[in-house]
């Protein structure tokens, strides 16, 4: 009977071990935003890594069985050609792959098991992590079949995984001094990725030439362009044997001025008409300099845009609708304030001044549904509107300045005479006419 009590003991601890060995098995078969962060921490040795994460990049006309998608590295999501070049130029740089779709559920990815890439038969399945592929070449890709979220979100979005908090730890351990990585994260869904490096940027102070959020610079593009276009395309380069991202908004303005002289002059699409489908060597050959030309431009005259769909219409909004007396943070030109804020670090003040003179406006309304016999509320709110006329026409200023100063092509005294004739104008369409009339042809 002893014996017999021994032994079912026995088996049961061994049922136990087995339970939990194998749950411990279970959990190191997938990679998941649990521990992605440990993963890269854990392989992350002396020699220089990429770290590229691609949002959406499911891609199913390359899955597609019966309709064949041609391989074409202009809409690679998943390798994307900047990647690929630099592969080829540093070739002992490791890249590590993370590519999120829910997608991934039904269909491998098409970077592994597609033709026509210098990749090809290099691919094998982790033996350890069953959602994680390793190439003969040094590049490794992760696949995530889960939905994410960042910022704020809508209802059929409160399933998925926020990645802000992820995000910020990653950003913090690659802008280490002593990490020798580069982060490069984009979204193919349609949202604009500039607003959570937005959100990063408010907790943590980054490296801006080893990280780069949103690699179309704040474009508002669809799911599908063309990766190979100058502007989508993150120059990398070597410093005292440290690789590092070009980050075109940290150029200094003597040689932005300097490269806008010398490339300014050519047509990108000229240049571009002998782009392979299958081959993006060519700019790898095309300076440096060259490339950052477009994406400094680019950056800037969506900058301007931007600050139409806000400053401006807000301007108009003020003029235009005032005796409605209806306004405050619903409006819709305040939703891209914080881009303006991120972009524009010497107007934040004004831009907060600005949204507190709304937040107040908000109560103001609201007691005035409550007393429709309010006193002084017209005495009230012209100074409110006022104060927030001057605000924005100063916000104006210094962009347009900020801007344009660094190019050399307008003066100070030309942007201050037209924010004095701009602040005359009272016609809601002339409004919008003029600022496009004056920001058009300069650049």
């Amino acid at each position: 009977m002893l014996n017999c009590y021994k032994k079912l003991n026995f088996k049961l601890f061994i049922n136990i071990y087995l339970y939990y060995f194998d749950q411990d098995l279970q959990d190191t078969k997938m990679i998941d935003f649990s521990n992605l962060l440990d993963y890269i921490s854990s392989c992350i040795d002396t020699s220089h890594t990429f770290i590229y994460i691609g949002v959406g990049t499911h891609f199913h006309y390359f899955n597609n069985s019966v309709n064949k998608y041609e391989w074409d590295f202009r809409e690679n999501q998943q390798f994307p050609p900047f990647l690929h070049d630099a592969k080829q130029k540093y070739f002992d740089a490791k890249i590590l792959l993370i590519l999120i779709d829910p997608a991934f559920k039904e269909t491998s990815p098409y970077i592994v098991t597609s033709s026509n890439n210098f990749t090809e038969k290099s691919w094998n399945t982790s033996t350890i992590h069953q959602n994680l592929y390793v190439s003969d070449l040094g590049i490794s890709t992760i696949i995530i079949s889960q939905s994410i979220t960042w910022g704020t979100y809508s209802e059929y979005e409160k399933e998925s995984y926020n990645i802000e908090n992820l995000m910020f730890q990653l950003c913090n351990l690659v802008s280490n001094p002593e990490s020798r990585l580069l982060l490069f994260y984009h979204e193919f869904t349609g949202k604009n990725p500039i607003l959570l490096e937005y959100l990063i940027k408010s907790k943590l102070d980054y490296d801006d030439n080893k990280i780069c959020v949103d690699i179309s610079r704040g474009a508002n593009l669809s799911c599908y362009f063309n990766l190979t276009d100058p502007e989508n395309y993150p120059v990398i380069t070597i410093e005292s044997d440290q690789l590092i991202y070009l980050n075109p908004i940290k150029i200094p303005d003597t040689k932005i001025c300097k490269i806008y002289q010398e490339y300014s002059k050519f047509t990108w699409n000229q240049k571009s008409c002998q782009v392979s489908k299958t081959d993006t060597n060519y700019l790898i050959e095309k300076p440096d300099d060259m490339i950052l030309c477009f994406q400094i431009l680019k950056y800037d005259k969506i900058s301007l845009d931007i600050v139409k769909d806000s400053i401006i219409t807000m301007i108009r909004q003020f003029y235009t609708m005032i005796e409605k007396k209806n306004f405050g943070t619903k409006m819709w030109s305040v939703s891209s304030f914080p881009t303006i804020k991120s972009r524009f670090v010497l107007s934040v003040n004004h831009i907060q001044f600005i949204e507190s003179k709304l937040e107040f406006m908000d109560s103001l309304n609201l007691l005035k549904k409550t007393d429709s016999d309010l006193k002084d509320y017209d005495l009230v709110f012209d100074e409110i509107k006022n104060n927030i006329l001057t605000q924005l026409y100063d916000v104006l200023r210094i962009i347009l300045i900020s801007i344009y100063f660094k190019y050399n092509v307008i003066s100070c005294d030309q942007i201050n005479k037209f924010i004095l004739d701009f602040q005359n104008i009272q016609d809601k369409y002339t409004i919008m006419n003029k600022y496009s009339e004056f920001i058009d042809g300069i650049l």
